[in-house]
């Protein structure tokens, strides 16, 4: 049982650096368009820079620990879908509140929640051969003597 809580653990830590790696990447983008285009671009999508910025590393953070939680799972393909799609879900929310005024919801807004699931769900299916990679490395992984 030990060892089972330990690499689920060690699971969701694995899943939140890959999830915040991916928030710095996109960072960088946004960092990137920021200085080239200056405020135009976030300000036509009805956002600002920062809280956009901080709905990357939460989006991130919470993906990358949903997924790492359920890495021992996501061989089976309807669960690799539904957690995709539930991280898309995540994503998108993440992007509209960034926005603000999350009482309101339109239809549009309902709408691009639906394509980030359907996103998320194939970004997962594509992703999947190098989850399998991960997950395989950490298994052939030579364990400490105590580690039994």
């Amino acid at each position: 049982m030990a060892r089972s809580v330990g690499q689920f653990a060690s699971n969701v830590r694995l899943g939140i650096r890959a999830g915040l790696a991916t928030a710095v990447a996109f960072s960088l983008v946004a960092t990137a368009i920021y200085v080239i285009a200056g405020p135009k671009p976030f300000a036509d999508n009805h956002v600002t820079f920062f809280p956009l910025l901080l709905a990357y590393a939460a989006a991130g953070t919470t993906i990358g620990a949903l997924v790492g939680g359920s890495l021992p799972f996501l061989r089976h393909v309807p669960v690799l879908l539904f957690v995709g799609a539930l991280g898309g879900t995540i994503a998108g929310v993440c992007m509209r509140v960034a926005q603000g005024n999350v009482t309101v919801w339109t239809r549009d807004d309902v709408f691009v929640l639906k394509v980030f699931a359907v996103l998320g769900a194939i970004c997962a299916v594509m992703g999947r051969s190098r989850l399998r990679a991960v997950a395989s490395r950490r298994d052939s992984a030579p364990r400490a003597p105590n580690d039994s």
